[in-house]
């Protein structure tokens, strides 16, 4: 009969007093008893090795190994290791605390994916700290996660599992002082010799990570990152050994600030990421693995290529961009249209708004229309059938020519609340509704259909209380995993419910919070004018930083809008790029009928070719989208965009 536990919980503890106990206790709590836990006294002080040994007789599972003086966590772990007896070993830092089914999620899911042997996971982030509360989840399937190793320690270490024959073929190297976990999964996944997969608990968290002043990452912040450089140098060298100079080439993957990186170093860090892609396609992968590898290492190769193109006079000259390109001909094509002006180097400093009391019952909807009138008299309707319990201010920029002009004196002539502006200089008119619109602003296209109702209420509370949140989108929810535009199945970020502190009662229709970086495609988009509320405050800001990186040019266009401003985020040239978080709809409550293209920039299957003038003879018959088709088959809806285009007369 095999006595061995399940899993054994390695803890090294270096004078660590204050959350000890809380750290051990919630391993004691645990949904499945067969555990050990090995606590690594690594010389501590003698108050901590009172409360250690306190903690040691709480539970005759707990055993305590000693160091004689501080040898550094990673003698202490290699010694934990050489204890640990279970099938499956676990990290856990010892002023964590464990989420009670922790272990019991990570067991189920290794024994249920038997290919996968390390696993992380999400965390909340609990202590001193200004992101108290957050909660982090790197990526969640296996390409993604070896792909971004080499940008990234994306793994939080005390939430890992592995099964023993991991730790059977590696130990912690001691050349990387406080990087010694990013080392090992980099040597683990470019090992020629084993071929270990790695990947991440999908959502809810399941550690409380703490994060205070003696956090040794804080405390050795300059000796970490230098230790960082060197453990992807040391891989990169590894896959591939003719780089010259491969610790420049991490310190630029690595950077945040890579815009200060010459040309030619951004073209061989370019070449390099390709290379990287090409090493972990090479190795033994499914298909559905190497297209995530693909996408992730594909959006890390924009950021470098968008650089390089802002840099080089001829867009042809760089290798990086043609590659990039090639894969993207859509977004390349847009970007540049977008980049018109070259950014300038004088940083904008974002203005504080005086405080003031948020008006959570009115909101300002600002939509863009062209030759469409029978299309945006839809999106006018449903608007207000649809959008329940805030006050809506609505504004039209539309222009019209030829049959259209009378098509639009119609439709204003149905909607006399609607403020209707005419497009003569779009820029300062767009300015001007925004500078008088409400707190929060939600804009809107022509070709948008609102099928089941919705209540803004709880996602406008959200975006008040949370100032991480970007936007909320109307348009997006999780079953939404392929963007038309580019004709390919996209990364869906795991959304978490999240409840804004309101007393409007129970939501049928529960708001997510999800991360748009760990999205791709519609998913990672973060200035979008389809169907999406901001703050008022942040759409003034945004503006200003496209006109000051782009000029008149990048405000000139809803289409530049969204370029430059999603293209700001991405480059982390906005000061709110670092803000990745944005909500959702749990269900679908609208669909873009995508009948005609406005501009003809992609070659996308899914849209019925109807002119604007077999559209405009609906407005003068009477007709209306066939809402009940959209609401019967909105549970089939994989994209935002829909192809079917129903109508009935009324």
């Amino acid at each position: 009969m095999d006595t061995r536990p399940k899993v054994s919980v390695l803890m090294p503890c270096y004078n660590e007093d204050t959350f000890l106990v809380e750290a051990v206790q919630s391993i004691i709590e645990q949904t499945i008893e067969s555990w050990e836990l090995i606590i690594v006294d690594d010389g501590s002080n003698e108050v901590t090795k009172a409360v250690i040994k306190q903690c040691e007789g709480r539970d005759k599972r707990i055993a305590v190994h000693t160091l004689p003086t501080n040898s550094g966590i990673v003698e202490a772990l290699n010694l934990g290791l050489k204890h640990c007896k279970g099938e499956f070993i676990a990290r856990m830092d010892s002023d964590d605390v464990a989420l009670p089914n922790r272990l019991e999620r990570q067991v189920n899911y290794l024994q249920e994916n038997p290919t996968v042997h390390l696993l992380g996971g999400a965390v909340r982030i609990i202590g001193n700290s200004a992101e108290k509360g957050k909660i982090f989840c790197p990526p969640t399937t296996v390409g993604a996660l070896h792909a971004s190793l080499f940008f990234s320690c994306s793994v939080f270490h005390p939430t890992l599992m592995a099964r023993r024959e991991v730790f059977d073929n590696f130990s912690y190297p001691s050349q990387y002082p406080i990087s010694e976990d990013w080392a090992l999964w980099l040597q683990v996944i470019t090992s020629t010799t084993t071929s270990f997969k790695f990947c991440t608990l999908p959502l809810p968290e399941i550690l409380c990570y703490r994060r205070h002043e003696n956090n040794s990452s804080k405390v050795h912040r300059s000796q970490q990152d230098e230790s960082s450089v060197q453990a992807v140098a040391d891989s990169l060298q590894s896959i591939a050994n003719d780089l010259k100079d491969p610790k420049e080439i991490a310190r630029a993957l690595l950077s945040k600030r890579k815009s200060e990186f010459s040309y030619e170093t951004l073209e061989i860090v370019g070449s390099t990421i390709l290379r990287i892609e090409s090493f972990l396609k090479s190795r033994d992968f499914t298909a559905e693995e190497k297209g995530q590898i693909e996408e992730e290492t594909t959006k890390r190769l924009g950021e470098i290529a968008t650089l390089c193109l802002t840099l080089v006079p001829n867009p042809s000259d760089s290798n990086v961009w043609r590659a990039w390109l090639s894969r993207n001909p859509m977004e390349g094509l847009q970007l540049l249209m977008s980049l018109a002006s070259k950014p300038k180097p004088k940083p904008i400093i974002k203005k504080k708004e005086p405080k003031k009391d948020i008006c959570l019952t009115k909101v300002t909807v600002i939509c863009f229309s062209k030759d469409r009138a029978w299309q945006l008299k839809e999106w006018i309707r449903t608007l207000f059938l649809h959008v329940k319990n805030v006050e809506l201010d609505v504004h039209v920029i539309y222009k019209a020519v030829g049959q259209f002009v009378k098509s639009y004196q119609k439709v204003k002539e149905m909607y006399p609340s609607v403020n209707w502006v005419e497009e003569t200089n779009f820029t300062s008119q767009l300015k001007e509704l925004v500078s008088k619109s409400s707190d929060f602003i939600l804009w809107g296209v022509d070709d948008v259909l609102y099928f089941r109702d919705v209540d803004l209420r709880e996602s406008l509370s959200i975006l008040h209380e949370n100032n991480d949140i970007i936007s909320s989108t109307l348009r997006l929810t999780p079953q939404m995993n392929y963007c038309h535009t580019v004709d390919k199945n996209t990364t869906v970020p795991l959304g978490v419910p999240i409840t804004a502190r309101n007393i409007h009662g129970e939501i049928e229709n529960p708001v997510l919070k999800f991360n748009r970086t760990e999205g791709t495609h519609d998913w990672d988009y973060p200035f979008e004018l389809c169907a999406t509320i901001y703050r008022k405050t942040d759409v003034i800001s945004y503006f200003e930083w496209i006109e000051h990186n782009y000029g008149v040019e990048g405000l000139s266009h809803p289409n530049k809008l969204e370029v430059c401003g999603s293209r700001l985020f991405k480059k982390n040239d906005h000061p709110d790029a670092d803000k990745v978080h944005c909500t959702c709809l749990s269900q679908p409550v609208l669909a873009v009928i995508t009948v005609n293209r406005v501009q003809d920039v992609c070659g996308a299957p899914i849209y019925d070719e109807l002119t604007v003038e077999e559209l405009d003879v609906l407005l003068w018959e009477g007709s209306e989208y066939d809402e009940e088709f959209y609401v019967n088959n909105a549970k089939e809806m994989k994209s935002c965009h829909i192809g079917d285009f129903k109508t009935v007369k009324k």
